[in-house]
């Protein structure tokens, strides 16, 4: 039922599949709105964005080790806050060391109760940044 679902949001324009460069190339997502114009420009037609997996989610935070606490939105720069933003959201299971928005108390629970938590792939976050629609 879902494919047929799924193939009706294709034929009917709701879901559309693309092939582009950028997502495979050098560039981490901040700079879609510079590197990625052509992306960036389809990208905020979207009310809504989502970014599955662990290397679009690196991509995202730009692979960086940020102190864990930090806000995701913060981490993902100029298409967060820029005027014409979607909202973005990350699903990723963490298979690495790189996570931001957790908070430190909870940080430290996971360390001491499962050390590798962060790699282990048991856990995950689901991060959400509202672009435009944080004012609203």
């Amino acid at each position: 039922a879902m494919g047929e679902l799924w193939t009706e949001y294709l034929a009917t324009g709701t879901w559309s599949l693309q092939d582009e460069l950028y997502w495979t190339g050098p560039y981490g997502y901040r700079y879609l709105p510079t590197e990625g114009k052509d992306v960036w420009a389809d990208l905020t037609k979207s009310d809504i964005v989502l970014f599955k997996g662990d290397l679009n989610y690196r991509k995202l935070i730009y692979d960086l080790e940020w102190p864990h606490a930090t806000p995701f939105a913060e981490t993902i720069g100029p298409i967060a806050n820029a005027p014409n933003a979607p909202a973005i959201v990350a699903l990723r299971t963490s298979k690495c060391d790189t996570i931001v928005g957790v908070a430190e108390d909870k940080f430290k629970s996971l360390d001491a109760s499962e050390p590798d938590w962060m790699v282990s792939g048991k856990f995950g976050v689901i991060q959400l940044s509202p672009g435009r629609w944080q004012k609203h």
